[in-house]
């Protein structure tokens, strides 16, 4: 059997990541497409995808919690209004994590007084619980949803932990 050179992988990987490039992008025109590359997060453990260009009125946050899930579940409410999550939309299994995924329409108070948009999701390992949100305005989330659900559950399925 054949092997792939490693660099012909990456080129690949790197093309295939980008959720619908065009060179109208490129060209400041939005197509509805959003670049997004590889990132790798040392000081906290984990490798990603992460949105080049998203706009300024949409943002991924992704972090790592070193207690369980339930006590990262309370420190998230805790940043936001809302008394609890809502029910899980469902689970997502991405490369090496299972994730737990939420959409609320909530406040984040330390933001301002204003109404966002959150899709979350949540994951954990023997030793860490995982976070990754996208935060955006609901009006912006319902008038582009494909585009940030696309580019919140692809971050889903690239995040892992750096062993």
């Amino acid at each position: 059997m054949r092997k792939i050179h490693p660099g012909l992988l990456v080129l690949i990987s790197t093309c295939l990541i980008l959720v619908g490039c065009s060179s109208a992008h490129f060209q400041n025109q939005d197509p509805g497409w959003v670049l997004m590359r590889y990132a790798t997060n040392e000081e906290k453990g984990f490798f990603t995808l992460e949105p080049v260009d998203l706009g300024e009125e949409a943002e991924i946050v992704q972090d790592v919690f070193p207690g369980s899930m339930d006590e990262m579940r309370t420190e998230i409410l805790k940043a936001i209004t809302s008394e609890e999550l809502p029910e899980a939309g469902g689970t997502y299994q991405g490369s090496t994590l299972t994730w737990e995924w939420y959409q609320e329409e909530t406040q984040i108070p330390d933001l301002g007084p204003f109404d966002v948009t959150l899709l979350i999701g949540l994951a954990a390992d023997d030793s860490s619980s995982y976070f990754v949100a996208l935060v955006t305005l609901p009006e912006l989330y319902e008038q582009e949803s494909e585009k940030l659900s696309s580019v919140f559950f692809h971050t889903l399925y690239a995040f892992s932990p750096l062993d």
